[in-house]
């Protein structure tokens, strides 16, 4: 009786083995394992081979977890049996050997299946969905072993499976490779954090997380969230001379100027600076067409789109037709790799800091950079990107010169102004003030 206890225990064990490995396999993320499999991990070439023969991978787990309740079950009524005999004859008397013999096998059942489905089936199921990962790494040599000695039998297993569904069923079979989507890549950053794979420079860490974070947000990206607003396109009229145009091209240290007709909501093209090494006597002879977009288009499909006619500038038009904004390569680049800096660059946006915790700034600093620079916690949540934007979400109204607004613990003060726009302010942070204050 001491052996088939022992044996009921090997039993489970392997079976909760199995069943461990078999969820591993299903929830491990694929990106992390061919990160391995890149890096010339052991472990990642075996689960990569798992990955590259999936059916023949999980018909083993399969017949291994079988063939270890199929054992369990015979030990198990070896120790149940006799038990069981002497509790019925004991305490029913009355009954036959035929009934006996059934409460026997129905007692044997329920006790045998509830021990199976806590201790191999829902403990190392649900202990193993805390790390897929890490525990697919651990059981990946020896289910190797185990993979590698049952492969006759599993590759018999299979072929006959195969036969009886394509020529019994007449259903075609086809193993599919599943592609990396976005939400491995999710999981990836998540639960492995990218810039973890160089351990010799830290610094990479927050880099290539920013990266990848940065490409699946850029998924859901709109038009108007990457394009220059109307308010701040450098451009000209097209009746205007060339002189015009080469002095526009000094002075905003642009290489490519939006041209309209009339007015912004009317634009025709636009013009690169390079073309007037053609000497061109108008505006007209250099011109080149420039596609519109609505201002709702999908940022993704509109850098492919671009890309791929080879367009360098598009027009983002606003619901009534009109001008929103214009939108370059480089802008729509920038949201996945951060500012793109060069010659014609301007220096950072004007930001002051007065005192521990007064800034003086203008309000077209964008309130993500912001808080990523300053280690600020503005409330992102909204519709707009700037500072100025924040303030107007929560004003509700065109603020005047000398106003100030109370922002949860902020204070905006309006120090400038240009037409409607926000242009200067005065952020005072209060509450690190009190804080402080109390300390003291």
């Amino acid at each position: 009786m001491n052996e088939n206890i022992i044996y009921i225990g090997l039993c489970l064990l392997f079976s909760a083995f199995f069943s461990a490995t078999e969820i591993a396999f299903v929830s491990a993320n694929r990106l992390h394992i061919e990160v391995q499999r890149q890096k010339d991990s052991f472990t990642g070439r075996l689960i990569d081979k798992f990955f590259e023969n999936k059916s023949t991978f999980i018909t083993t787990i399969l017949i291994g977890n079988t063939s270890a309740l199929v054992m369990y079950g015979v030990f198990v009524s070896n120790v149940l049996d006799p038990v069981l005999q002497l509790f019925f004859k004991n305490n029913f008397p009355t009954l036959d050997a035929g009934s006996i013999e059934v409460g026997v096998l129905i007692s044997q059942t329920i006790v045998s299946t509830v021990v199976v489905l806590i201790t191999a089936e829902f403990l190392p199921k649900s202990l193993t969905m805390l790390n897929p990962d890490l525990f697919l790494n651990i059981a990946a040599p020896p289910m190797n072993i185990i993979y590698t000695g049952l492969y006759p039998v599993t590759w018999a297993v299979e072929k006959l499976s195969q036969f009886s569904i394509k020529h019994l069923m007449g259903i075609k079979m086809e193993e599919q490779e599943t592609p990396f989507n976005l939400t491995d890549l999710s999981q990836y950053i998540n639960d492995i954090e990218v810039a973890s794979l160089d351990d010799d420079d830290p610094d990479s860490e927050s880099i290539d997380k920013k990266y990848f974070e940065n490409a699946l947000q850029f998924k859901e990206a709109k038009a108007r969230d990457v394009m220059i607003p109307r308010k701040e396109i450098v451009a000209l009229d097209i009746e205007e001379d060339i002189e015009a145009l080469k002095t526009l091209f000094i002075e905003s240290g642009h290489s490519k100027i939006p041209i309209y007709r009339d007015d912004l909501d009317d634009i025709v093209g636009y013009c690169h600076a390079r073309q007037l090494y053609k000497k061109p006597q108008t505006i007209q002879e250099i011109i080149r067409e420039m596609p519109s977009k609505p201002e709702t288009a999908a940022a993704d499909e509109m850098m492919a789109y671009m890309m791929s006619e080879q367009k360098s500038m598009v027009w983002i038009i606003d619901e009534y037709g009109g001008t929103a904004g214009i939108a370059t390569l480089e802008d729509i680049t920038e949201e996945i790799v951060g500012e793109i800096e060069d010659e014609h660059d301007e220096d950072d946006l004007p930001f002051f800091k007065e005192d521990e915790h007064t800034y003086l700034l203008t309000a077209r600093h964008e309130v993500d950079t912001l808080n990523e620079k300053h280690n600020w916690n503005i409330d992102e949540e909204g519709e707009f990107d700037t500072l100025g934007g924040f303030i107007l979400y929560h004003h509700r109204n065109i603020p005047q010169v000398d106003e100030e607004i109370e922002v949860d613990n902020m204070n905006f003060k309006i120090v400038t102004m240009d037409g409607a726009r926000i242009d200067m302010v005065r952020l005072h942070f209060k509450q690190e003030e009190e804080d402080q204050n109390e300390e003291g």
